[in-house]
């Protein structure tokens, strides 16, 4: 071999080489971009079904006076939970009904 074809062999060799790291990376940077995307994006293409939950017993209500009742609903969802502040979103209100004596929201 002559002096002038090291050099060029090199090259190619460090040009080969290059485009591999270059693939590795781009396959890494394409698996996190589907894991992490799919983790944000999927909650928002699920279809969530409703459910009407028991809410209490109609005879309890009075006229005119509120009453605090907690439903506990488990979704998942894309955000991080909410320890301190103020809440991010107004209170939801929800569709009620009348079951016999037992008053019905759906979720």
């Amino acid at each position: 071999m002559t002096e002038q074809q090291e050099p060029i062999e090199a090259l190619e060799r460090r040009n080969f080489f290059t485009r591999v790291i270059a693939a590795v990376h781009i396959a890494i940077g394409g698996t996190l971009a589907f894991v992490l995307g799919g983790a944000v994006l999927a909650p928002s293409f699920e279809r969530r079904e409703s459910t009407w939950l028991r809410a209490g017993r109609f005879g309890i209500l009075r006229n005119n006076e509120p009453l605090t009742v907690t439903l506990r609903v488990a979704r998942q969802d894309g955000y991080a939970q909410v320890v301190d502040g103020p809440p991010p979103a107004a209170l939801a209100s929800f569709p009620t009904r009348l079951d016999g004596d037992e008053v019905m929201v759906q979720v």
